[in-house]
C-alpha cells in the first residue's frame, strides 16, 4: 500500500468529483446593461459637477428622463437587459445634484449678506462707511 499523497486533502470531505471537473455549472450569460441606464448615471455625474454653470441643470434633467425611460425599458424586458439600480442611481443623483448646489449657493449668499463689510468706492479711494466717504469728499474739496 502506498502512503497518501501529502499534497492531496484526505478523503471523506465533501463530494468526490470526477477528474477534470470543477464543480461549478456554467451559468447563463448575464444580460447587458441597458444603455439608457448608464447614460442616466453619466449625465447625473456630469450634471452634479456641472451645476456650477447652467449646463449642469440641463444635464441633471436629462439624467432623470433617461433613468425613467431606462427603468421602463428594463421592466418591459427583464430577461434581455439589466441595470435598474444604475438607472435609479442616475435619477437620484440627477435630482439631488441641483438641490445640493442650490442649497450651497443659498447658504453662501446668505452668509455673504449677513457677514459682509460694506465697501464703497469713492473717487479712487476705498472707504468702509458713508461717514468716511463724506470725510474723503471734504478732504478732496479742501485740496481743490
Amino acid at each position: 500500500m502506498m502512503p497518501p499523497d501529502p499534497m492531496q486533502p484526505p478523503g471523506g470531505y465533501g463530494l468526490e468529483l470526477p477528474p477534470g471537473t470543477s464543480g461549478f455549472e456554467p451559468s447563463s450569460p448575464r444580460p447587458p446593461l441597458h444603455q439608457l441606464a448608464s447614460t442616466a448615471l453619466a449625465l447625473a455625474i456630469l450634471g452634479f459637477f456641472g451645476c456650477l454653470c447652467c449646463v449642469g441643470y440641463l444635464l441633471s434633467a436629462g439624467a432623470v428622463v433617461a433613468g425613467i425611460f431606462a427603468i421602463f425599458a428594463i421592466d418591459r424586458q427583464p430577461d434581455q437587459y439589466r441595470g435598474k439600480g444604475v438607472a435609479i442611481a442616475g435619477i437620484v443623483l440627477g435630482v439631488l445634484g441641483p438641490i445640493f448646489w442650490l442649497a450651497l449657493m443659498f447658504f453662501l449668499g446668505s452668509f455673504h449678506f449677513f457677514y459682509r463689510t460694506p465697501v464703497l468706492h469713492d473717487g479712487g479711494l476705498w472707504v468702509r462707511s458713508k461717514s468716511a466717504s463724506l470725510e474723503a469728499e471734504q478732504r478732496a474739496s479742501v485740496r481743490d
